[in-house]
């Protein structure tokens, strides 16, 4: 048992020993080679792949076409509105490999569910704050956001007669979605996302406090990045 142990404690000795010595005599290590477009700093999962450093394209810009659904007194059967095709652009910047600003425009119009009580006019400008799980043909993700809500409505020539004025509404509001992108080619992207809008308490062009009404917005979207 002796000898054994007097092994075992000369292989550690040697074990601990061998590389300091062979540095000593000018065996020096060196780090795996780096390939140009690699990124070394950052959280792990931010890094750009060196595949992707010379195709990754951080700009982008989009149109979308898509449909509002309403609620509240905005989809009432009786007094309210229909839901309808709608559409917009919007603007994308990827300054990092999982996360993306961008900046949309949207907007609707919808006529009355029943005849001859107007039109109410729907549009926001919003940015957004989307968080892709995984990059690649296939690229769900998550968003956030905040902007302007804007709400027009135009009464019908009975309701004029009859003493009803255009009114409009502007107010503030936050947004949460989530949607998929699909990378056609490398700088055409189609999407599809789901965004739940809602504005906080509102004001009328008579200063009159309105109730906010949410809505759905789903849309398909055509990107172009470079």
């Amino acid at each position: 048992m002796k000898l054994f142990k007097k092994v075992v404690i000369l292989c550690v000795f040697l074990g601990m020993c061998l590389p300091a010595f062979g540095q000593t005599n000018g065996e020096e290590t060196t780090p795996d080679p780096v390939e140009p477009g690699t990124r070394t700093d950052g959280p792990e999962g931010s890094e750009i792949t060196p595949s992707d450093a010379s195709d990754f394209k951080r700009f982008g810009v989009g149109l979308i076409l898509g449909q509002t659904l309403l609620s509240g007194d905005e989809a009432d059967r009786d007094t309210g509105f229909n839901n309808t095709l709608s559409g917009g652009v919007v603007g994308h910047y990827r300054f990092k490999k999982h996360l993306t600003t961008s900046v949309k425009y949207w907007s609707s119009q919808h006529d009355s569910i029943k005849d001859g009580q107007g039109n109410l006019t729907r549009s926001n400008l919003t940015g957004e704050l989307r968080y892709y799980s995984a990059r690649g043909v296939f690229a769900p993700y998550g968003l956030v956001g905040a902007g302007l809500y804007f709400a027009d409505f135009d009464p019908s020539s009975e309701q004029e007669a009859a003493g009803v004025d255009s009114s409009s509404v502007s107010t503030f509001g936050v947004l949460l979605g989530g949607g998929v992108d699909f990378e056609v080619a490398k700088s055409f992207v189609l999407g599809l996302d789901a965004v739940w809008n809602h504005s906080f308490a509102r004001r009328n062009s008579d200063r009159e406090v309105k109730e906010a009404e949410p809505f759905l917005t789903v849309g398909l979207n055509f990107n172009v990045y470079f």
